[in-house]
C-alpha cells in the first residue's frame, strides 16, 4: 500500500505511538513512585518490551502477505506502539548514567541512531528492487533480528545508574542542580532590590 493512498491509516501508527508513550512513561512514573522495581529494572523492562514487541511484529510480517493488508496495517501500528518503550527505556539511560556528560552521550548515541536511520531507506531498496514476499521477509527478518540483538545488549549491559567516570560522580543531580541556584544570601548589597513602603 502506497503512503500516499490513504492519509488515515499513514497517520495511524504515528497516533498510537503517541498514545503509546504516555503509557509507557506513565508506567515507568508509577513504578518507580511506587516503588514496584528498582530504576534499573523499570528501565530494562520498558526496553525490552519495546525490542522484542517490535522483533515479533515484524517476525509476524513476514507472513502476512498482500491479502492480508489489515494485518499488516495492525502489526505496523503495533511496532510503532512498541518504539515509545525507548523513552523509559534506553533514554532514561542516557540521561542518568553520567548527568555532567549527558549532552555527549546524547550526541553520541544520536548520532549512530541517525546513521542507522539514513542508511535503512537504502539497504531496504536494495533488498526489495523485485518487492517479492521473499525479499520482504528478509528486511523484516534482518529489522527484527537487530532489535532482538540491541534488546538482548540493553538487558544485560544497560542501566540508570550514576557512573563511576562521570565528573561529578559523588553528587546525585537534584544536588548539582541546587549548588547551581544563586543564594540570595550571598549577593552583594548593590545587588538587592529595596521596596519603599
Amino acid at each position: 500500500m502506497s503512503l500516499t493512498s490513504n492519509g488515515v491509516l499513514s497517520a495511524l501508527p504515528f497516533l498510537l505511538q503517541l498514545i503509546s508513550k504516555v503509557v509507557y512513561v506513565g508506567f515507568a512514573d508509577i513504578a518507580r513512585r511506587r516503588e514496584w522495581a528498582s530504576m534499573d529494572t523499570i528501565t530494562k523492562i520498558c526496553n525490552s518490551s519495546a525490542s522484542f514487541g517490535i522483533a515479533i511484529c515484524f517476525g509476524l510480517l513476514c507472513f502476512a502477505d498482500c491479502t492480508q493488508r489489515g494485518t499488516a496495517i495492525f502489526l505496523v501500528c503495533m511496532a510503532m506502539s512498541f518504539v515509545s518503550g525507548y523513552i523509559p527505556g534506553y533514554s532514561t539511560s542516557v540521561v542518568t548514567i553520567a548527568p555532567a556528560q549527558t549532552a555527549g552521550i546524547a550526541a553520541f548515541s544520536r548520532f549512530w541512531g541517525q546513521i542507522a536511520s539514513s542508511v535503512a531507506p537504502y539497504h531496504i531498496g536494495a533488498f526489495t528492487k523485485q518487492g517479492t514476499p521473499a525479499e520482504w521477509m528478509s528486511v523484516f527478518s534482518t529489522m527484527g533480528a537487530i532489535c532482538i540483538a540491541t534488546g538482548v545488549f540493553f538487558h544485560c549491559c544497560g542501566t540508570v545508574s550514576l557512573q563511576h567516570w562521570d565528573s561529578d560522580h559523588s553528587k546525585a543531580p537534584i544536588e548539582i542542580a541546587r549548588e547551581e541556584l544563586i543564594d540570595s544570601s550571598k549577593l552583594d548589597d548593590s545587588l538587592r532590590i529595596t521596596t519603599v513602603d
